[in-house]
């Protein structure tokens, strides 16, 4: 799944952007490759980034994982991008946070998934359409923001009481 993006030239010509949605990738792009692809692995023949390494730590990793890798939607949000899109955006991130919780499974998951990576790629779709009159809906990616903090608040909890 990775690798679509791991294939693409760094050189992509973001050049019909305004110079602010330039900045915004950029910082998306430097954010994708810190979280999930800054060092290659060998022996997993892929590359891993700081999210699968701080994924290791129980519940605390994986919570300051979602809050890393929210920042690329907070830029989505940022430039305006359509409800459909941050919303994708969201899911990636839940699917990540969820699966991460589970022991074993949920770090090698972070190797693999790489939401961030998922994320810049919905991101630079949308900002390669023709441009239209894109609007964000702050209420609607609030909401599912403070939702997918709020399960992963409730998750801390439930963990935290069982120990």
């Amino acid at each position: 799944m990775a690798r679509a993006y791991q294939d693409r030239p760094e050189d992509r010509s973001d050049s019909h952007l305004s110079e602010r949605r330039q900045r915004s990738l950029a910082r998306v792009r430097r954010l994708a490759r810190w979280l999930d692809s800054s060092v290659y692995v060998p022996f997993l023949r892929t590359r891993v980034g700081l999210d699968a390494a701080i994924g290791l730590l129980p519940v605390v990793g994986d919570f300051a994982g979602v809050v890393l890798s929210a920042l690329s939607v907070g830029e989505a949000v940022r430039l305006r991008a359509p409800r459909p899109v941050v919303g994708r955006m969201l899911r990636n991130l839940g699917i990540d946070f969820v699966i991460g919780l589970v022991p074993v499974v949920g770090d090698l998951a972070d190797i693999y998934w790489k939401a961030t990576t998922r994320n810049l790629r919905e991101l630079e779709n949308w900002l390669d359409q023709p441009p239209e009159r894109p609007r964000a809906r702050w209420p609607q990616a609030v909401m599912l923001g403070g939702g997918v903090l709020l399960a992963a608040g409730l998750s801390w909890w439930l963990v935290d009481a069982t120990l």
